[in-house]
């Protein structure tokens, strides 16, 4: 279970706690713990710093912002993310994963291709690089 000490980390980091702000806070906790980075609630540092970072609600575009500053700091984000058009907006990598194993890993523009998408979500996409938008293809 998530400690209150964290909650309460988390509430003055991000300014306020969200309805879903526990339940993100230990996917963040098991995110590092799958990725062998941290023990729950330790903050590791491989070279650099690590935050990962799971926004489960409505709070998104808070978490954005709180994104681009940590970025600006030379902090390395991991989210688990599953909006297509955000992680292709703010990721300089993605690591797509398909029934809990990685399918592929790279750039936004070399993960996130229509037939990645097709296969690992079965759905039919397009993808409109000019304005980094994923869009379901039945939709136009």
């Amino acid at each position: 279970m998530v400690s209150q000490a964290l909650v309460e980390k988390a509430k003055e980091f991000h300014g306020h706690i969200c309805p879903f702000v526990v339940l993100g806070l230990r996917a963040s906790e098991i995110a590092l713990e799958k990725l062998g980075l941290a023990r729950a609630g330790e903050k590791e540092t491989i070279g650099e710093e690590i935050l990962a970072i799971v926004e489960c609600n409505n709070c998104f575009t808070r978490a954005l912002n709180l994104i681009k500053a940590l970025r600006s700091k030379g902090l390395t984000i991991i989210m688990a993310i599953h909006d297509l058009t955000q992680a292709y907006r703010i990721s300089d990598k993605i690591l797509m994963l398909n029934n809990g194993k990685v399918f592929t890993a790279g750039k936004p523009e070399e993960v996130l291709t229509p037939q990645n998408i097709l296969t690992v979500y079965g759905v039919p996409t397009i993808i409109l690089k000019e304005h980094k938008i994923i869009i379901p293809a039945e939709i136009i």
